[in-house]
């Protein structure tokens, strides 16, 4: 039975390669991957204005999840205030949720 209860923060900033000692050493044969917060938008600027930058970086980091997924990685998509979604079947569930201190969705 695989059984999850948790995520890990995964991406540019934070390889998985760096994850997975950690992992080995925890006896923990897989996880749900999310973007860190870093590469989707600035949470510590509650007036964030979306830039390209930006944009381009949730384009690489959701790239380079979707690389790592296998039977035991399930890669989620980190929704950010364009509310785009994911494409296709090319991940395995969604991040969606903000803190009361961070930038609000744009609606």
């Amino acid at each position: 039975m695989l059984v999850l209860d948790s995520h890990a923060h995964c991406g540019l900033t934070l390889p998985f390669a760096k994850l997975h000692h950690l992992w080995q050493d925890g006896r923990i044969a897989g996880g749900v991957l999310i973007s860190p917060v870093e590469e989707v938008y600035d949470r510590y600027d509650p007036w964030f204005v979306d830039s390209q930058e930006y944009r381009e970086s949730r384009e690489k980091v959701h790239a380079y999840l979707k690389s790592l997924r296998s039977e035991h990685i399930f890669a989620y998509w980190f929704v950010w205030n364009d509310f785009k979604s994911p494409p296709g079947n090319e991940f395995d569930g969604v991040k969606w949720h903000r803190h009361s201190n961070e930038p609000e969705y744009q609606v």
